[in-house]
């Protein structure tokens, strides 16, 4: 039988425990080719959930890497006054290796003179091949057009690299913790998916919110939304929430917030949601902060300060699940087959 959406979220954490274990094989080869280099830039460059995975990191890697990180969808390079030389780090992504504008992204960076690095869930890709340089995405075939298990399995394997790069080993023993931590994760999220989900089935308006440290997923998580459920669905930083976005809620919309109290804007955050709940039945706040209510997603995460982006992402992934399948849609397959052979956007076989 094929393998539903649900059963690539619930593989996820012996997948990432495997890449963790086999850490130092998978990385040896790499980070003895880079770790002599002093770099001034590193650019992680990819489309949708390839590129959503470097914002996941990107604090990570400049607090232990001590450089500026830039996540960037693969135009917004090309088009950018970016860095030349050696001295820039680009990190190319892709699950499937054949992402159009992100070969097109590599041979910009090639022609800058960057070292290049390719990150690919699948071996012998256009994108591999392109980069000489590469390191694999191993989470093994993943069928869904929403990908889940990919996404956590390339944050991990960025963080690795960056851990391994730093020579800040010490970090091993948080990230491991949370991965361990994921399987409970995943069942507290899926109850919580299957009491909220029949609120959510006729909603026109969903809008999803976090502040700026938990970016990663509040993008991410709307992609899945959008993906699956297949209404008009959008992210928003805290702030940026307030300039323009508010108009959109009405009694029928609903407000997903995602809330780490380790955070600075959390009160901030809870403020913004007592202030909504005039205008909005529909709040759920994804925290290990939230009320005990059937609304709220309230798990005990372990609010990590680097890695907290495995898990904020699982709830809106088994969210994204169990809405979509309750709609009547088949979440692994695309609503239009045939787009990107029609729009050259990926290279096929």
């Amino acid at each position: 039988m094929e393998k539903t959406m649900r059963d690539y979220i619930e593989e996820a954490p012996a997948i990432l425990q495997h890449i963790f274990d086999a850490r130092l094989t998978l990385l040896k080869p790499i980070v003895d080719k880079l770790e002599t280099l002093h770099w001034q830039n590193i650019y992680i460059v990819g489309s949708g959930t390839s590129c959503h995975a470097g914002f996941a990191v990107k604090r990570l890697f400049e607090e232990i890497l001590d450089i500026p990180v830039y996540p960037m969808f693969s135009n917004a390079f090309i088009d950018g006054r970016t860095c030349t030389g050696a001295d820039s780090l680009f990190i190319a992504v892709s699950q499937t290796g054949e992402s159009v504008s992100t070969l097109n992204a590599l041979e910009a960076a090639k022609e800058r003179g960057n070292t290049c690095l390719s990150l690919v869930g699948e071996s012998d890709s256009d994108l591999e091949r392109a980069a000489g340089l590469s390191l694999k995405i191993d989470c093994g075939e993943e069928k869904a057009v929403a990908k889940t298990k990919g996404y956590l399995a390339t944050i991990v394997t960025l963080a690795l690299l960056g851990i391994e790069l730093s020579s800040r080993t010490n970090m091993y023993k948080e990230l491991q913790t949370v991965i361990q931590g994921l399987p409970d994760i995943i069942t507290k999220s899926v109850e919580w998916a299957e009491q909220v989900k029949s609120e959510l089935l006729n909603k026109e308006v969903i809008q999803v919110v976090s502040d700026q440290h938990e970016i990663a997923s509040c993008m991410e998580g709307s992609l899945k939304l959008l993906e699956t459920v297949r209404i008009g669905i959008a992210g928003y930083e805290l702030e940026e929430f307030m300039h323009g976005p508010y108009n959109a809620v009405n009694k029928g919309a609903a407000l997903i917030f995602i809330g780490n109290p380790a955070s600075k804007y959390h009160e901030r955050m809870l403020k913004l949601i007592d202030y909504q709940e005039k205008k909005t039945d529909f709040q759920y706040l994804i925290s290990s902060d939230s009320e005990a209510t059937t609304k709220n997603c309230r798990i005990a995460f372990s609010n990590s300060r680097y890695f907290s982006a495995l898990e904020f992402i699982i709830p809106l992934q088994c969210l994204a699940y169990e809405v979509s399948t309750a709609k009547g849609i088949n979440p692994s397959i695309a609503s239009d087959p045939a787009f990107h052979k029609n729009m050259d956007s990926k290279r096929l076989k």
